[in-house]
């Protein structure tokens, strides 16, 4: 996805996701500042400007007055190759964005596949390995070499693979494989979101009950871990 705008959100640090504002600050103007950053984060969208980079440039009584209001997201930041600022189109007093973008035509990998080991059962593989002979087959004439037995090995191991069916492998829309720890499953990601949100409302409306509410999530986290 690629979401671009003037979102005159003059106070976000785009590098850190924070607001250049008082912590409990009831400005409206830095309560949707708040919200906005809670959202794209939640949604894992990448910032590709800076928050030095002035995207605007005007003059007011002989004074030039600069500000940063435009940015371009990104869901894959891997996408972007470069960017630059160019002259302002028509009377605009934003300048242009442009963006040299790596994405790719080949299909191709939308159909990569891997097989899905999890939905294989123990009973299955003994089964399977039943039908296996772990010998190993060589001339009498020569010992076999460590290159050949693993080549046999291979062959064996792959009756199994033969029952275990493939799934979808998930990879970013630049043809890049989604990788994620063993120790990062879902569950945990989800709670990690969940409490960085209520933590973001405690911080807008400092109230027992939204203090409650986040505690609760930071519990809740630690059992998901």
């Amino acid at each position: 996805m690629i979401l671009v705008g003037d979102f005159n959100l003059p106070n976000v640090i785009w590098e850190s996701g924070l607001i250049n504002c008082p912590i409990n600050s009831q400005n409206k103007l830095h309560m949707i500042e708040k919200l906005f950053v809670d959202l794209y984060l939640s949604n894992n969208l990448y910032p590709v400007l800076d928050s030095n980079v002035m995207t605007r440039k005007r003059t007011i009584d002989g004074k030039i007055q600069e500000s940063m209001l435009d940015q371009v997201m990104l869901s894959d930041g891997n996408m972007l190759k470069s960017y630059k600022l160019a002259a302002p189109l028509g009377k605009s007093d934003h300048c242009s964005i442009i963006c040299k973008l790596s994405l790719t035509s080949d299909a191709g990998f939308l159909n990569l596949k891997k097989k899905n080991w999890s939905k294989v059962t123990i009973e299955q593989l003994n089964q399977i390995n039943k039908d296996v002979d772990w010998g190993f087959s060589y001339a009498v004439s020569k010992l076999i070499t460590a290159e050949e037995m693993w080549e046999q090995l291979l062959l064996k191991l792959n009756k199994f693979a033969e029952h275990v069916p493939d799934v979808q492998v998930k990879v970013s829309k630049s043809g890049i494989v989604y990788s994620k720890n063993p120790w990062q499953p879902d569950c945990l990601i989800k709670a990690r979101r969940k409490k960085d949100r209520a933590w973001s409302v405690f911080d807008m409306y400092p109230t027992a009950t939204n203090l409650g509410i986040a505690l609760a999530t930071e519990r809740t986290k630690s059992d998901a871990s």
